[in-house]
């Protein structure tokens, strides 16, 4: 092969890249556009960072995940998970007129029966029973 072909194929591989990185904070950025909590542009800080500086400090994705539950004991979906969720709990007492499935979507559900089953999953009550018992 001659060098300008390399060249050319190098830089479509970079460019891809690029274009890929910036799709995926896109739509990251949709889904925290959706999420109405204190905290949220931290979270979304996380994300970011997971997604766009192992490129940049020359580690994969998948060793920085490693990294993050390795310090903090958990994935960064469980903690996304976790963290949604207790600000789902802060909502479900502190605003007993609001249905469910706002709540749900307050904190990025857009499935109320998926935020239920893993509300249930992580306390083990379902989120009507635990605004009534709190």
């Amino acid at each position: 092969m001659n060098f300008f072909v390399l060249y050319k194929n190098t830089l479509l591989m970079i460019f891809f890249r690029v274009l890929c990185a910036v799709l995926t904070a896109t739509m990251a950025g949709y889904a925290f556009g959706r999420l109405h909590f204190k905290g949220r542009d931290f979270c979304f800080s996380l994300v970011l960072l997971q997604m766009m500086v192992p490129g940049q400090i020359f580690i994969t994705p998948q060793y920085l995940s490693r990294l993050f539950s390795r310090y903090l004991g958990c994935s960064v979906y469980e903690y996304l998970t976790k963290f949604r969720l207790s600000k789902a709990k802060e909502l479900l007492v502190s605003n007993r007129g609001r249905r469910i499935q706002d709540i749900a979507q307050d904190v990025g559900y857009t499935d109320a029966s998926h935020f239920v089953v893993m509300f249930r999953k992580i306390t083990g009550i379902a989120p009507s029973e635990f605004r009534r018992i709190n």
